[in-house]
């Protein structure tokens, strides 16, 4: 599978999960959460893993949620290059991240949060698996 935020590797039955923004200390995006749980999901279905682990790229683990205000759209945020509206932001952040830390929870293989650096706000979040961060 090819993802633009994160790197997912599968070798010798261990699946590995990187964070790969390094320039943003792995922030999370739209895009980036988004492709975690298509990858969590990816892994949950590959009878042959024996465990993930999960790490980020560069000094940090995950700095947590990159946000913004969309300049020019009233109303908006930006995550990243992605604007979304403020109700459409709700929804989705009330079901995405949740899909994310239960995905991890449900695994049936142990997670590793290989925690190379900083892990702020959503990063220690997912470091720890909790939907505290929903």
């Amino acid at each position: 599978m090819d993802f633009e935020t994160i790197i997912l590797r599968k070798e010798d039955h261990i699946a590995t999960i990187i964070l790969n923004r390094p320039e943003k200390m792995n922030a999370l995006t739209f895009r980036a959460m988004g492709e975690l749980v298509t990858a969590i999901e990816d892994i949950a279905n590959d009878e042959t893993l024996r465990v993930l682990v999960i790490t980020g790229a560069g000094r940090a683990f995950c700095s947590g949620g990159e946000f913004s205000t969309a300049s020019g759209t009233p109303g908006a945020l930006a995550m990243g290059q992605d604007t979304i509206t403020a109700p459409g932001f709700y929804a989705f952040y009330r079901k995405v991240p949740s899909r994310i830390c239960l995905g991890l929870q449900g695994l049936d293989i142990p997670t590793i949060a290989m925690v190379n650096g900083a892990a702020f706000g959503g990063g220690f979040d997912l470091a720890l698996g909790s939907p505290s961060w929903m």
